[in-house]
């Protein structure tokens, strides 16, 4: 008897359903896509995201400019790439800022009640006029107000830092601005909801990492993923250290390193692009791998550490179902301790976690923190959820 042969209907079949597959849209994007040309206009005219979701209220839409974020994300467009080369970083200097037409158009659609970054240049400019000086590198024992910057490489924990590193600052009651830049997950936003959101594809909103050091002794930012360039050719633009000097500021790089290449490779670029500007710190990740061969033997390590007085400090691991359970209920380590969610046992590991995390953290304080003097932080034993 001929066995039947296979049909071959249901392979072609199946091949014609994943070609013909789109992946749905969230719910609230439905509601948007009636608006996406003029979405997509108002971006080309550099509008924010912020301004986008104004926008759209006073037509009776409303949606938060985190939503836009992601909605232009996926629908209409990634946000368009930067010229393509890494620039130094220039120390301060006299020599007078020629301003292209572009960043004048730019600041002729500045808020009102925003702090132009031109204004502070010309500034800084005046003052070395007037005393001849320039600006000087941080030192180690300068007042270390200023940003913190959690550095733009995806996948080597920099979210992770740099949500825990905020759970720290509120535990302690040390006053800072946290600032989300990352338009696809908004981790540190998600954690902490009173986490102010930039878009990062606008230089306007970029601004709000410097304009904001006028009320804030501290500023942490965390950057989107593949987003060095756009930091990288900001800063060029606009002079950054000047400013910095200006507000009598500091920067901050924190750098989580992981046993992979391309997490110092990462490192290097920044570092040969600020060089003495700024100031380093160096987070082991100990997540995938308590091995760093290649890091370790790097001349970047030689470089950070011996150059620049860069300092280093470890990020234990955490089981992976901790992670797991605080990315589902959106809780910080400090809240899911309180939080019955978490197993008995699972609070313990994260209490014990939290408190070797705080510890890493207190060996860099005067890197990180503004005011060395600040008591030295404990986590707390309890603290009221935010959810």
């Amino acid at each position: 008897m001929n066995e039947a042969l296979p049909s071959q209907s249901c392979p072609n079949a199946f091949d014609v359903i994943v070609r013909n597959y789109v992946r749905p849209l969230p719910e609230k994007f439905q509601t948007l896509l009636s608006y996406r040309e003029g979405i997509a206009e108002l971006r080309g005219k550099q509008a924010s995201f912020r301004t986008i979701a104004q926008l759209l209220k006073r037509v009776g839409v409303s949606v938060s400019h985190d939503t836009i974020a992601r909605f232009c994300h996926v629908v209409i467009e990634p946000p368009p790439r930067r010229k393509n080369h890494r620039p130094t970083i220039r120390r301060a200097s006299t020599e007078p800022k020629r301003e292209s037409s572009s960043a004048s158009a730019r600041n002729a659609v500045s808020p009102a009640d925003r702090i132009h970054v031109s204004a502070l240049l010309r500034q800084q400019r005046n003052e070395n006029e007037t005393d001849g000086t320039s600006a000087r590198m941080p030192q180690r024992g300068q007042r270390g107000r200023g940003p913190r910057i959690a550095d733009p490489k995806g996948g080597v924990g920099k979210s992770f830092f740099a949500g825990n590193f905020v759970t720290f600052l509120k535990d302690n009651q040390i006053p800072h601005l946290a600032i989300d830049t990352d338009n696809e997950n908004s981790t540190l936003k998600r954690f902490h909801r009173e986490t102010e959101f930039i878009d990062i594809g606008c230089v306007q909103e970029l601004d709000t990492i410097f304009t904001t050091l006028e009320k804030n002794d501290l500023v942490v930012v965390d950057c989107r993923a593949a987003s060095t360039e756009i930091f990288l050719d900001y800063f060029s633009e606009v002079r950054a250290f000047e400013i910095l000097e200006t507000l009598n500021a500091v920067l901050t790089v924190v750098s989580p390193v992981n046993h992979e290449a391309d997490s110092v490779e990462q490192i290097k670029i920044v570092v040969e692009a600020f060089g003495a500007n700024s100031r380093y710190v160096i987070v082991r990740n100990q997540t995938h791998s308590e091995q760093f061969e290649i890091y370790d033997n790097s001349q970047t390590r030689r470089r950070v550490l011996s150059e620049f007085a860069g300092r280093e400090i470890v990020m234990p691991k955490l089981y992976d179902w901790l992670v797991t359970g605080l990315n589902e209920t959106n809780l910080s380590v400090t809240d899911a301790i309180a939080q019955s969610e978490f197993s008995l046992m699972d609070r313990q590991r994260l209490k014990n976690w939290q408190g070797k995390f705080y510890e890493q953290i207190d060996l860099a304080r005067d890197l990180l923190l503004p005011n060395p003097e600040t008591p030295k932080g404990k986590p707390k034993k309890t603290a009221n959820p935010t959810k």
